[in-house]
């Protein structure tokens, strides 16, 4: 499930309900599953770390949105797997 999914300008981002730190979104962008700091709104992974233009102006624009949303996350105990939470 998802606290937060939305499609900006034809790239879907999302945030999951139960999730570690940093805060974080998830972005699905040209067959890319990347997940992106929701505070620098930088890449974190997979490299290349630049963000494209075009991401990087949806994210802008929701950011805030988004923090609100990762407000409402449930985390993951440090060490523990999934099926444990």
């Amino acid at each position: 499930m998802a606290v937060y999914k939305k499609t900006l300008n034809e790239i879907l981002v999302k945030i999951h309900n139960v999730d570690h730190l940093p805060p974080h979104c998830h972005v699905f962008y040209k067959n890319y599953d990347m997940k992106v700091d929701l505070l620098a709104l930088k890449i974190l992974n997979p490299p290349p770390n630049k963000t494209p233009q075009k991401l990087s102006k949806a994210l802008k624009q929701e950011q805030n949105e988004m923090l609100k949303a990762w407000d409402k996350v449930k985390f993951i105990p440090s060490g523990s797997s999934p099926g444990t939470w």
